[in-house]
């Protein structure tokens, strides 16, 4: 199994929503926050998403890019 994470040129909610249909899309921006931020502590994700020293935007940080954050898989 591939251990590689995949980040595409966006938000970091955009790359943890990416692909989501059905349901989804009939929930409020409020809603999908929630159970984007509900998923992300289960994932124990949120802290560190959330440490402005690290993502100063939170989910709104722009990853990839000339101008986002680029992580490290290491």
């Amino acid at each position: 199994m591939q251990q590689e994470p995949i980040l595409f040129t966006g938000t970091i909610m955009e790359n943890i929503c990416y692909g989501l249909e059905g349901e989804f899309e009939k929930l409020s921006d409020q809603e999908i926050l929630d159970q984007v931020s509900e998923a992300c502590v289960n994932a124990n994700a949120y802290d560190f998403i959330m440490d402005k020293l690290i993502f100063p935007d939170g989910f709104a940080t722009q990853l990839g890019g000339p101008n986002g954050v680029k992580l490290s898989g290491g």
